[in-house]
């Protein structure tokens, strides 16, 4: 083996008694544990004063410092004092992931619900595959993401007015796609048949498989009248049932 010189013993010497003295610091700290305060004994913004702004990492300041370079509004910043500021990511992902929970929080919070299932995402067709992972993660269906076109007069950005008329759309829509759901479900709760769906021109269309080599004209027969009786009656239920209106 290469023995070490002067310089490496000296060094590794040195790294050890800083190492000591760190083991001795939370040694002692786990010992007298009992004698610390349990909340902090110093005021927010304290670091700020005691650092040289050019030295310090805090995370609220390097934000402000972010903020500014982009010319953002007070409103974006801590500083501003009015629920402003954010947070430094380790990833992209991590910042995807992290955005849609907010918009699905708001979301739910505005409309009610506890469920992310039924919310619709929208996003450019630019947009990274991260995004599909972090709707999945915060319980948003992938059939439930609008990839909306981007085109070179724009730059490739999303139109705020595309996003408007596909949000129109939507809500017009969405009658007839949560009575399809609704039907999905009754039709699954039977046990005797199961359906899926998938989204076709912004329709939510109900998707029902014939595959199995036993299967026969009357097992397709079955299923068929299972959906019909499953609609009349949830269209007896709304008031839609077109006999009980005559």
């Amino acid at each position: 083996m290469k023995r070490l010189d002067s310089c490496n013993r000296d060094f590794m010497a040195e790294g050890f008694k800083q190492a000591h003295i760190m083991v001795d610091l939370i040694a002692d700290y786990y010992k007298n544990i009992e004698e610390y305060p349990v909340h902090s004994v110093v005021k927010p913004g304290y670091l700020l004063q005691t650092l040289p702004a050019s030295a310090t990492e805090l995370e609220t300041v390097v934000m402000d410092w972010l903020a500014s370079l982009l010319k953002l509004p007070s409103s974006f910043m801590f500083a501003g004092g009015n629920g402003g500021g954010g947070v430094i990511h380790g990833t992209t992902s991590e910042v995807m992931l992290c955005t849609v929970i907010a918009a699905r929080e708001r979301a739910l919070n505005r409309i009610g619900g506890t469920s992310g299932s039924r919310l619709v995402v929208y996003a450019s067709d630019q947009t990274h595959s991260t995004l599909a992972k972090a709707c999945k993660l915060a319980g948003i269906a992938p059939s439930n993401i609008r990839a909306l076109p981007t085109s070179t007069s724009h730059d490739f950005a999303l139109s705020s007015s595309l996003v408007r008329a596909a949000m129109q759309a939507e809500d017009e829509g969405g009658g007839g796609a949560e009575a399809n759901r609704e039907l999905m479900e009754a039709v699954n709760r039977t046990g005797k048949a199961y359906t899926t769906h998938t989204v076709v021109g912004g329709g939510y269309v109900l998707r029902f498989a014939v595959g199995a080599s036993l299967t026969e004209e009357r097992h397709v027969d079955g299923a068929w009248s299972l959906v019909q009786e499953k609609a009349k009656e949830l269209m007896s239920g709304a008031g839609l049932d077109r006999r009980g209106g005559e």
